[in-house]
């Protein structure tokens, strides 16, 4: 037995520390809560600690600790004793390690936890869009304070690297798990769509209603494959307020075949139903989504940027176009449509992929793995 494996059998005082819990259904918030729950089933003992607790999602069922730290601001001292506190206290419990997610945790924790004695690692999963020149100052004076990085894609790394100065060395790439809940649908999503016509492609585009995820591009698209024949509808699953997208649509004439779904529970049912799943992102470290999409069966058209060119095959899971290039879009998407063959091999190639490098449990024992060698 090596000795990472003789440290994974015995249980191991955790601390996490993320700057706000509003969600644990996607994003990083969801991949966070999936390790957790995970960690507590091989017997750790993680606490959970959010610096502002005033959109804290109820957490009465989680099977793991989740505590407030209470923060007006980071530059507030009364939030540094806070922390501080939190710091000794996990100490006398035990815990030695600290893993901190977004912004303003990377900021302040590593010092704090350092310095009372922590091996600390921060992580980080998109390119760097909240990156400012303030930040960035900081999160070079709290650099050596950090043991290691844990990214989500190879992208992701790279740009961590670049812009906030770590070796090579430091980075640990664990790519997104897949939700258990990923493997079968969740029931039925009871849409009412009505019927389905013969040559309907349906395409689905599971993002929260952000700029960032440039879905007016998808509905662009939809208006050109119109113009090419195509009998496409587009199906976009995610929250947010739909008004301005619904507005382009009716002046592109058409709003009668886009559904906002809204935010969804039942998201593999409802993409047991698709063909082909989009993503647009102007930014993506990467795409949980895309992992979806590929578990499911569904060829993906994406934009080539970030974990997007990792997490894609280009024309083996799916195509990949210039992001904002709606013309490219449409084009990829029309070259799948057509070709039914293309779309099945595609859809078993991504299910391999997803199944493969995205299991929940591949991805839990790195993690595992990677604190029991810190």
């Amino acid at each position: 037995m090596t000795t990472a494996e003789r440290a994974l059998s015995k249980p191991m005082p955790l601390t996490f520390v993320i700057d706000r819990l509003v969600t644990v259904g996607a994003g990083t918030e969801g991949q966070l809560h999936l390790l957790l729950c995970g960690l507590v089933d091989r017997g750790y003992s993680p606490v959970l600690f959010v610096l502002d607790g005033g959109q804290l999602v109820d957490t009465s069922a989680f099977p793991y600790c989740v505590r407030v730290v209470g923060r007006s601001s980071i530059k507030s001292l009364a939030c540094w004793w806070r922390l501080l506190k939190v710091a000794r206290a996990e100490r006398r419990r035990g815990s030695r390690l600290l893993h901190c997610f977004f912004n303003d945790c990377s900021v302040i924790c590593p010092p704090i936890f350092s310095l009372s004695g922590f091996r600390v690692f921060i992580s980080r999963r998109d390119m760097g869009f909240w990156y400012t020149p303030t930040y960035l100052r900081l999160l070079k004076m709290t650099r050596r304070f950090v043991d290691g990085v844990v990214v989500n894609s190879q992208a992701v790394g790279e740009v961590t690297s670049v812009k906030e100065g770590y070796v090579r060395d430091k980075i640990h790439v664990i790519y997104n798990a897949l939700s258990p809940g990923s493997f079968k649908p969740a029931g039925d999503p009871a849409l009412g769509w009505g019927y389905r016509l013969p040559n309907e492609i349906r395409l689905v585009l599971v993002a929260n209603l952000r700029a960032i995820k440039r879905i007016s591009d998808a509905i662009a698209a939809l208006a050109c494959l119109r113009e090419l024949g195509l009998e496409a509808r587009l199906f976009v699953v995610g929250a947010g307020d739909s008004s301005s997208l619904t507005a382009l649509a009716e002046d592109l004439e058409v709003a009668d075949c886009l559904h906002f779904l809204g935010g969804r529970s039942d998201v593999p049912a409802i993409l047991e139903q698709m063909d082909i799943g989009l993503n647009c992102s102007e930014s993506e470290g990467y795409s949980n989504a895309i992992v979806e999409y590929m578990y499911a069966g569904l060829p993906v058209v994406a934009s080539e940027v970030g974990g997007n060119v990792e997490a894609v095959l280009d024309g083996k899971t799916g195509l990949l176009y210039p992001v904002g290039h709606v013309n490219e879009l449409a084009n990829r998407i029309l070259t799948i449509a057509e070709d039914e063959a293309l779309r099945s091999k595609m859809g078993d190639e991504g299910h391999a992929l997803a199944t493969e490098r995205h299991s929940y449990e591949s991805v839990l024992s790195k993690f595992a793995a990677l604190y029991a060698r810190i």
